[in-house]
């Protein structure tokens, strides 16, 4: 009787002193354990006007994402914005420092109960989010447009609950990717004629739309995609210069896509002149400038099997085989960031 009476109250003297331990105001002045963040992924460059791939695993000194948070507390009645409160609707921004991440002013942990959390939303790279002005739980939405938006957007989400063996412990946020990476590549298979590329770019596609980020009531991370627009735009469009030798290639640069379905038309209908379509403009030696329109849902995997959309966190490598005395023949490669590539079989355009 002794030994089992003893128990609960020695836990709750651990539990009254982890909280305090890491209790404070929300008053960045006052003492108290302050909030900070770490931060991985497998990551791309923000470059408004080249999409370089950046494989690894960290970021670079300098890199910044946008930081939203609200806490949680009473048994869940009372909700308190942490980070994107009124007059930081587009977070606070966390910069990486050659030694961590940081960000001003510095808030610190004010945990009441072992029931409390606080939930985090990141947004790589910063400027680019905004907290929603929904009630309810923490959700925070992205604009990209494909007519001026060409970077890689990233997410990442976490719930921190007061009764972990840590509740002040850093919180270190894993983004995954919320775009598709689209390039391709052009290879001359000709014996002796050179060929110039003069142009590549898309139309038919999702070229407008919302990335949101939030999660659900168990604190796993949900995100989609909303307020999507379909229109016949050509977006995507890259000039080239220079000539492409037989036996050699070109290989373009990847564009970021918002992931969408490649066999839904603009507007309604089946017609595939509608549905998304590479368009590869390019000049034989001593012949005359042709655009071919390659309808992508008709592109297949390695399975013989067609891809049908543009999935988040898939790259999407297309290869396009110029036989100009024969057509131009086309494969696709698809990985996730940091998988080994597969090859296709390829489809023949006349």
């Amino acid at each position: 009787m002794f030994k089992s009476s003893i128990i609960p109250i020695a836990a709750a003297v651990a539990g009254a002193l982890l909280i305090a331990g890491c209790s404070a105001r929300l008053d960045p002045a006052q003492e108290g354990t302050p909030i900070s963040f770490s931060a991985e992924s497998l990551l791309l460059r923000d470059d408004a006007t080249k999409a370089d791939i950046k494989e690894g695993t960290s970021f670079d000194v300098g890199d910044a994402f946008s930081v939203f948070g609200m806490r949680t507390s009473d048994s869940g009645s009372t909700q308190t914005l942490i980070f994107g409160d009124t007059g930081e609707e587009t977070g606070a921004t966390v910069t990486m420092t050659a030694s961590s991440w940081t960000y001003q002013p510095i808030r610190s942990w004010q945990w009441a109960s072992t029931t409390d959390y606080y939930d985090f939303i990141a947004v790589y790279p910063t400027g680019q989010s905004a907290r929603m002005a929904i009630s309810g739980d923490l959700a925070v939405s992205t604009n990209f447009d494909l007519s001026s938006d060409n970077f890689d957007l990233m997410a990442a989400t976490y719930r921190r609950k007061g009764s972990v063996q840590s509740p002040c412990a850093v919180v270190n946020m894993q983004f995954s990717h919320l775009t598709s990476a689209v390039r391709v590549v052009v290879i001359n298979n000709s014996e002796s004629s050179s060929v110039s590329v003069d142009n590549v770019a898309y139309k038919n596609l999702m070229v407008y739309g919302d990335a949101k980020s939030t999660m659900d009531t168990q604190g796993n991370e949900v995100e989609s995609w909303i307020n999507l627009e379909r229109n016949t735009t050509t977006v995507r469009s890259t000039d080239y210069t220079g000539s492409v030798a037989a036996g050699d290639s070109l290989e373009c640069d990847y564009d970021f896509m918002i992931p969408q379905s490649l066999d839904q038309a603009v507007g309604s209908g089946t017609d595939e002149t509608k549905m998304p379509r590479l368009l590869l403009t390019y000049t034989p030696d001593g012949g005359v400038q042709t655009t071919a329109g390659i309808c992508l849902k008709n592109i297949t995997d390695q399975d013989n099997t067609a891809i049908t959309s543009w999935e988040m966190g898939t790259k999407y490598t297309y290869y396009i085989s110029m036989r100009l005395d024969g057509g131009l023949l086309v494969s696709i490669v698809t990985t996730a960031w940091n998988d080994v590539e597969a090859e296709t079989p390829g489809l023949l355009i006349p």
